[in-house]
């Protein structure tokens, strides 16, 4: 009795062996935790942990891309405005151009607006100069144009005895009128190289470094309503250069 009482022990005990789930199993056989369901939250956690790392990387990236712009910009712009300063410290009294039109009519001659004004209207009388000179070089260019075919008319073999005596008649005139006009261009250029010279000369008196192309346009810029004004008083005078 005591033998098959201990079989059925051993074999009760057995069966509970065998039909145990092993440790993180269920029912089913699939693994409820254990190293790799850990391993599988490590790896979630990991992946969040790198995304993250990733999404402030780049908002690291684009920060120090907008700051590159940010220092871009700043160093043009202090590059401009450093140009400009330097322009300014160059032109030296040339800065008194800042005073306004009533300033400028006012001033005093020997003073640094004074020798600024002077300077404005022979700069602007420049204008009315040079448009009178071009205007002496299109009347020079249609003399020569009209000599040519006059000429042209007298040595065509086509051309009848008429039509050369006419053209023979006109060459004369016109080279006559061309003398005239020539005459006339010359006496525009030489007023116009005086004016020229004595604008120069003004803007020497009236500011530093007079022979920099850029302190001229920073002075001229600066006297730009003066001109404005200048030519409102005098509408048939070209704008100033």
């Amino acid at each position: 009795m005591n033998k098959l009482f201990k079989r059925a022990t051993v074999t009760a005990v057995a069966m509970a062996i065998a039909i145990a789930p092993l440790p993180g199993m269920g029912s089913l056989g699939h693994w409820l935790g254990g190293t790799d369901a850990f391993a599988g939250g490590n790896g979630n956690n990991g992946n969040h942990g790198n995304s993250g790392g990733n999404s402030n990387g780049h908002s690291n990236s684009n920060g120090n891309s907008n700051a590159g712009g940010s220092n871009s910009a700043t160093s043009e712009t202090h590059g401009n405005s450093a140009d400009h300063r330097n322009t300014a410290s160059l032109a030296g009294p040339g800065n008194a151009a800042h005073a306004s039109v009533q300033g400028l009519l006012h001033a005093s001659p020997n003073s640094a607006v004074g020798k600024l004004k002077t300077y404005a209207d022979l700069e602007f009388s420049l204008t009315a100069l040079k448009a009178t000179v071009d205007t002496a070089k299109s009347a020079v260019g249609a003399d020569e144009t009209a000599i040519a075919a006059d000429q042209a008319i007298i040595d065509n073999p086509a051309s009848t005895p008429d039509e050369v005596t006419a053209a023979t008649t006109k060459l004369a005139t016109d080279q006559a009128q061309l003398a005239i006009d020539q005459g006339t261009l010359g006496t525009d250029q030489t007023a116009l190289d005086d004016a020229t010279a004595k604008a120069q000369a003004a803007l020497a008196l009236a500011t530093h470094n007079p022979g920099n192309p850029a302190v001229k346009t920073y002075v001229d810029g600066l006297l730009a309503k003066y001109y404005s004004y200048l030519k409102s008083s005098q509408p048939t005078v070209p704008g100033p250069i």
